[in-house]
């Protein structure tokens, strides 16, 4: 029964957590949407005898409670959780872990709270929360909290940058985020379950240490995003009650134990001998974001400016709105196309970079090899 009931309220998922405020501001766009729909509806009804506007109204409005019903069920859960937590390190922090320097901070801003649950010698495993705030003419308030429940391992040396992409845990959140030549293709139905960034021309390196037992113990956390970042593995969760929170980290520790003696023979080849045994090149480190969202905002600020462009310029009294308006577009407009063309800019810069140097270092070691 318990069960049945986290399923219909969707409890077993939860990412975060609304707060009262943003329920009005959502029930007074729903209604608003009931409003216009069932009026429109009602303008013509079937034959003239059954009151369609009448019956979507009632219809919606049975949606728009179970809906509410839900979110607030998710809300008061999730409250609950927070409340049976016993934290080792009861207070902010902005060092436990890299964490902040994860994708994960980098798709949400910044980490506006890390609370630690335990930790051993190779592991922490905390709560991390992201606050959202919505902007009004009468100021900003916290609309809602966005929670993950983490474990970082640390591993016995660098390695590159690669985040694995659940397709169940909040879906494909990083397709817009990296760049989408990084993508990896692995073997088996393992693509199936993750999308996989790699950076470029790490393809091959990371099949040396991302090997079937690895893939297998990730399959079995397929429910969660993974990342490996410097010395670095963590796994994201939805938030988890604490009698959860023992069965993930057991999947997390065979991931790290088999991913882990893997990394004894791994070497970077871009770097010298030594130093390639537990660093990486800069390259490698991080992952190439995609320009690809500024193009998107572009296009759409575009489009906008060309319907307002069609539909007011014939109208008089909307002449000066328009051209203020328009203006602001084209503005919007410009400056996303400024940000992907920088953006896009600074990827080729690295890239060629890249490709200098380890033309360079070819030639240093065809050199070496002639003179021997």
């Amino acid at each position: 029964m318990n069960k049945i009931i986290k399923e219909v309220f969707g409890l077993d998922e939860l990412y975060d957590r609304k707060f009262g405020i943003a329920f009005f501001v959502d029930l007074i766009y729903v209604g608003l949407a009931i409003f216009f729909i069932a009026s429109i509806l009602s303008i013509n009804p079937t034959n003239g005898e059954y009151p369609i506007g009448l019956i979507t109204f009632y219809i919606l409005i049975c949606i728009g409670i179970l809906y509410f019903l839900r979110e607030i069920a998710q809300s008061i859960y999730i409250t609950l959780i927070i409340k049976s937590r016993k934290y080792t390190l009861d207070k902010h922090s902005k060092s436990l872990s890299h964490i902040y320097i994860s994708s994960v901070n980098d798709q949400l801003n910044l980490v506006d709270m890390t609370k630690l649950i335990k930790s051993d010698s190779n592991y922490k495993i905390f709560d991390l929360r992201f606050d959202f705030f919505r902007k009004t003419k009468y100021g900003e308030y916290k609309s809602k909290e966005l929670f993950f429940t983490a474990i970082e391992y640390k591993l016995q040396r660098k390695l590159p940058h690669l985040v694995f992409d659940s397709k169940k845990a909040r879906g494909r959140q990083f397709k817009s985020v990296f760049l989408k030549s990084q993508s990896l293709n692995l073997e088996g139905n393992f693509n199936k379950y993750f999308d996989i960034y790699s950076p470029l021309f790490y393809h091959i390196d990371v099949l040396s240490f991302i090997t079937p037992e690895v893939m297998q113990a990730m399959i079995d956390l397929k429910e969660y995003d993974i990342e490996i970042k410097e010395d670095s593995l963590i796994c994201f969760s939805p938030i988890l009650e604490n009698k959860e929170i023992e069965k993930f980290n057991k999947k997390v520790e065979n991931l790290y134990y088999h991913l882990n003696n893997n990394l004894d023979t791994y070497r970077d080849q871009r770097l010298d001998y030594a130093s390639g045994k537990k660093n990486v090149s800069d390259f490698g480190r991080s992952l190439l974001i995609t320009s690809k969202k500024y193009v998107y905002g572009s296009i759409l600020f575009g489009s906008i400016c060309t319907v307002i462009l069609v539909f007011t310029v014939t109208r008089q009294d909307l002449e000066i709105l328009f051209n203020v308006y328009s203006l602001y577009v084209f503005c919007l407009f410009f400056f996303n196309f400024y940000f992907a063309w920088s953006r896009y800019s600074k990827n080729q810069k690295l890239i060629n970079q890249y490709k200098s140097e380890n033309e360079l270092q070819n030639e240093i070691s065809n050199w070496k090899k002639d003179k021997n």
